[in-house]
């Protein structure tokens, strides 16, 4: 079976390095998102990149757990594995969301990540 790896925002696959599973995960990279695009059409771009013929497993960290959920909707994975991530927006930090609604995190400058 596939396994599909979504880093967080600010990582990259390495994350993953330590990751004992039985078959070798397949990463999906970060891509640039269009104005105005919602996560869940931005995921559904991500999902292009999975082979959804065969059975397969999502692994999401952090945001990266948000796609995974976003890309289950559609397509069905075998299961997914969520690591320091919320199912919901409900499960994230009410001072979170509000900095993210805030804009501020524009200002800031990616390295600091």
């Amino acid at each position: 079976m596939n396994v599909y790896t979504i880093s967080g925002l600010g990582a990259d696959e390495s994350v993953f390095d330590d990751l004992t599973i039985c078959t070798i995960p397949h990463h999906l990279e970060w891509i640039d998102p269009k104005e105005g695009e919602n996560i869940a059409d931005y995921a559904q771009r991500m999902a292009q990149k999975i082979d959804v013929s065969q059975p397969f497993a999502l692994i999401g960290l952090s945001f990266g757990g948000l796609i995974a959920i976003e890309i289950a909707k559609v397509h069905a994975p075998k299961c997914t594995v969520l690591l320091s991530s919320a199912q919901t927006k409900e499960g994230i930090s009410p001072l979170f969301r509000l900095v993210g609604k805030s804009g501020i995190l524009k200002h800031i400058p990616k390295t600091l990540f």
